[in-house]
């Protein structure tokens, strides 16, 4: 896409283990925010910005893996529009939530605690019914 003119963004996880190609900073996006080898929601095992590691984030600083994908979105395409608002661009948002068991932060975890105790399946065919 950068040879058609493009300008490229990625920010979350990156599992294509290609030859030569462990972050897609590697593998020729513009910028680049990767979690790459093994995932944890709140402390990843590797985490870099434009190919280069960062240091492992601390827990009691309230890191969180998907707002973190998020807000380097966002900061790239702050600064796409800032420095290259002239050319298109091309941008991949790859969050881990979808996995399971699906994981979000304490504090809204803790705002729905004890209001899905009767299970998925009693809530589910209250709602049909209703």
């Amino acid at each position: 896409m950068n040879a058609a003119g493009y300008r490229t963004d990625h920010s979350g996880k990156w599992h294509v283990q290609a030859t030569d190609c462990n972050s897609a900073n590697s593998a020729g996006f513009n910028r680049a925010y990767d979690e790459a080898q093994g995932w944890l929601y709140y402390t990843p095992f590797y985490h870099a910005l434009d190919g280069e590691m960062l240091p492992q984030p601390k827990l009691e600083d309230g890191y969180f893996m998907d707002q973190a994908i998020a807000q380097r979105m966002i900061e790239f395409l702050n600064e796409h529009y800032a420095q290259h608002d002239d050319q298109p661009f091309f941008a991949t948002l790859a969050f881990l939530g979808p996995h399971y068991p699906l994981k979000a932060p304490k504090k809204y975890v803790d705002k729905y605690k004890g209001a899905y105790d009767e299970g998925w399946d009693v809530i589910r065919r209250r709602r049909f019914e209703k």
